[in-house]
């Protein structure tokens, strides 16, 4: 096949992409190709395009409304007595108008008791349309968002709560746009590391475990 794997790039959300893909025997024998199943309907549409230089395949990819990487397959089933039925595999990075910066929230850990440093998340429109944040959810109920909203985009100031030890998580921004209406930014937050004593004072040092008590032989046995 020509390409034997199928790089569709970059494909904006709420658009397709069409590519043809060629279909050819090394031994040059004639073959007609019968059924493209694609992995995913939804995704891909394809149909067979019968030529001079032979069959191909020509592929339609639907984006959808979700920003990320998708792949997949489909199978190819021809004639050919020794290749009756072959894949290929495509690859596609769907990409949103809206775009958070950063696109990961590294949250430093701080000293119990102390203040965390501001944290802020940038969303822009790549094509100018304006839109607006008018949600900002985390799940687990550790985040914060406040929505500025400015001249150049939307800057969202968030505050994070302690917690013991490192936690993962994703916040959720919503949006007043039918094309993209959320976008998610996974987050990072350290946990609190424990006060600094005073000068002269040192950490009392954890009960030593006790040995289990033997156990003794009864009387008469």
């Amino acid at each position: 096949m020509e390409p034997e794997f199928l790089q569709l790039g970059r494909v904006a959300v709420g658009t397709t992409r069409t590519e043809t893909v060629r279909v050819k025997a090394q031994s040059g024998e004639a073959f007609e190709i019968t059924e493209v199943i694609p992995g995913d309907p939804k995704r891909i549409q394809a149909t067979v395009v019968r030529g001079p230089e032979g069959p191909s395949v020509k592929v339609t990819f639907d984006a959808g409304t979700t920003p990320g990487v998708v792949t997949g397959q489909m199978r190819i089933r021809t004639t050919h007595p020794k290749a009756a039925e072959v894949s290929l595999a495509y690859r596609a990075e769907v990409a949103g108008d809206l775009s958070a910066t950063p696109t990961r929230i590294q949250i430093p850990p701080v000293r119990e008791g102390e203040p965390r440093p501001p944290i802020e998340v940038k969303v822009v429109s790549e094509s100018g349309k304006p839109f607006k944040i008018v949600k900002v959810e985390d799940a687990a109920g550790l985040i914060q968002g406040k929505v500025q909203p400015g001249k150049d985009g939307v800057t969202i100031a968030l505050t994070a709560g302690t917690v013991p030890r490192g936690t993962n998580g994703t916040l959720v921004l919503t949006t007043n746009r039918k094309d993209q209406p959320t976008l998610t930014v996974p987050y990072f937050v350290g946990g609190a590391n424990r006060p600094p004593l005073a000068p002269g004072v040192q950490r009392r040092p954890p009960a030593p475990i006790k040995p289990p008590m033997p156990v003794l032989p009864k009387r008469g046995t």
